[in-house]
């Protein structure tokens, strides 16, 4: 499930649901709707835009945001799921992991114990922590979007990573100029969720029931200072948590450079907490290493463009540790598999924007119908028009497979080897023959003659289905102007002639078409191929075969397709 709501078609901002009176854009001054001057004269002419009037007009752009409450319902009514949500116990009931000074887990940083200690957070609660990031469009380089992301750190390490186990709430088309804008409805129903709780339902039974926290939102260094509403790394004091004084250096552009530690900014949630032996060592050795870098540059051997904005946060690693816990918990390194997922989706040029709400959208409805189990019995069977496909004439309980259209009638007689003409999408007419008076000799036990054969037209088709699983050929991807090659190669044992001596070996062939033959008053499905020209098996008992080799003469082959 996701709410709509309206952006500004620049991508600057996200209109408030609870501001209908806000027109355009604060930013660019772009209209918010389509029919924009009869909204302004609505307006001027005294009417009252509230949000029953503003759904008659027509908004220019709009962003699908996913409702968190039903992204963790759905998520929810996994079983497997709902026991993982157990793993964040361990850090509310056992003295050993909050009384200790070792961090195993986010639970074990002072944010999150702090907040057990006062009862906000209760034993069963969810714990989200959301990460935002930007990417650019596979196709279009020029056109940035930002993903906003969720992490539901109840569950273990090595589950929480996993596609599955993670929540994708929006994709926002360009480069906003007010990100919190757009991550406010969000933030506004995780308050909501924090203080009414969530409550999940499955076939009428309480199957979860507790509330939901947000313990942080993280970024990369850009996404960071936006949400801060700090000036970035380039600006002079471009630390986000203390007070250094950046420096230009020679021959670097507008590159700041942050070559000591500065004072702790005044910000409560920004305090010290105490620290431990471990956190000292790792601060004193960063320390150290700073000391080092500071004196290659007194010695020349550096530049003090060494000092980036990542070399200088190194700094403060002590104080993000002593407060979230080990850094992987908040780490944006979650939201790359994400995003390389949604920017192969976002294939757009022009109107990146809808793409990308749109693919989110799909993503989201897609979770949801994954956990719905539907009761087929409520509707009645698919009823198929029966010229679409031809069932065996002999079958018994056994499956026995079922032609598919399309279907094309084709005549196959004998004809001399010297004869040009082509059948069965490509194959001399010849070889045909051939293969149709070698298959039934197989069959029969004996070499039979050419005239002993029932020619005359046959049908040919293009797939067979049987045990469920569906065969394409040739014919298939010809009639249908298909690309992909899947389900056109079969694995047969056939008898080989070394010297004097039979053994069985195994090749590979590509399906030209199935047909439909009458012999003797039977009917039989009979399927051409065409043998690869080279076939081998490694020392791990692989086949390996090679299609084309212009060396090789071509080998086709009939075999059976269904029946007895």
């Amino acid at each position: 499930m996701c709410f709509e709501h309206h952006v500004c078609v620049m991508g600057c901002m996200l209109f408030p649901e609870d501001d209908p009176l806000l027109i355009a854009c604060t930013f660019c001054n772009s209209p918010r709707y389509k029919n924009h001057s009869q909204v302004d004269a609505f307006v001027k002419n005294g009417g009252v835009l509230n949000a029953t009037s503003a759904s008659f007009f027509v908004p220019r752009q709009v962003i699908q945001i996913g409702s968190v409450a039903s992204c963790l319902g759905e998520l929810l009514v996994d079983e497997q799921k709902l026991q993982d949500l157990t793993y964040k116990h361990k850090f509310h009931d056992d003295p050993a992991y909050y009384r200790s000074d070792y961090y195993e887990d986010i639970f074990s940083g002072e944010v999150y114990q702090e907040f057990r200690e006062k009862g906000v957070i209760q034993r069963n609660d969810i714990c989200l922590m959301l990460t935002v990031d930007g990417f650019c469009n596979k196709n279009s380089p020029k056109n940035s979007s930002v993903l906003i992301h969720c992490t539901v750190l109840n569950f273990s390490p090595d589950k929480r990573y996993q596609k599955q186990s993670m929540i994708s709430l929006a994709i926002v088309g360009g480069k906003p100029k007010d990100l919190m804008s757009f991550l406010k409805p969000i933030l506004q129903e995780i308050h909501q969720l924090s203080n009414e709780g969530l409550q999940v339902r499955k076939n009428d039974k309480i199957v979860y029931s507790g509330f939901v926290h947000l313990l942080g939102c993280t970024g990369d260094v850009p996404a960071l200072a936006e949400l801060m509403g700090h000036d970035g790394h380039m600006s002079k004091y471009g630390c986000k948590t203390c007070l250094v004084k950046g420096r230009r250096c020679s021959g670097t552009g507008t590159g700041m450079y942050f070559c000591y530690k500065g004072a702790d900014r005044t910000i409560e949630d920004l305090k010290l907490g105490d620290s431990t032996t471990n956190l000292k060592e790792m601060d004193i050795c960063f320390n150290d290493w700073h000391y080092y870098l500071r004196e290659c540059i007194l010695s020349n051997k550096l530049s003090e463009r060494v000092f980036t904005v990542n070399m200088h946060a190194l700094c403060h690693l002590k104080h993000l540790v002593l407060r979230l816990g080990p850094m992987r918990a908040y780490s944006c390194r979650s939201m790359e598999l994400t995003i390389k997922f949604f920017s192969t989706l976002i294939t757009g040029t022009t109107n990146v924007a809808a793409n990308a709400s749109n693919v989110m959208l799909h993503d989201l409805h897609y979770r949801c119908f994954a956990v719905i189990k539907l009761q087929i019995k409520h509707f009645p069977p698919k009823q198929f028009d029966p010229k679409t496909y031809k069932v065996y004439p002999h079958a018994t309980e056994v499956d026995m497979g079922e032609l598919w259209r399309p279907f094309q009638m084709q005549n196959i007689k004998y004809v001399a080897k010297t004869s040009s003409s082509v059948v069965c999408f490509g194959i001399p007419q010849y070889k045909v023959v051939k293969a149709l008076v070698n298959y039934y000799s197989r069959t029969e036990g004996e070499k039979l003659p050419v005239d002993w054969i029932n020619w005359g037209t046959v049908e040919l088709a293009s797939a067979l289905e049987k045990d469920g699983i569906v065969y394409g050929s040739v014919m298939h991807r010809r009639r249908r102007h298909l690309k992909t090659r899947a389900n056109n190669v079969v694995l047969f044992k056939a008898i080989r002639k070394i010297g004097e001596r039979r053994v069985n070996v195994w090749l590979v062939a590509t399906i030209q078409c199935f047909f439909i033959h009458k012999q003797d008053g039977v009917t039989r499905f009979l399927v051409l191929g065409k043998v690869m020209k080279k076939n081998a098996m490694d020392d791990h008992h692989v086949i390996t075969v090679t299609e084309f080799a212009s060396t090789d003469q071509d080998i086709n082959l009939i075999l059976k397709a269904a029946g007895s």
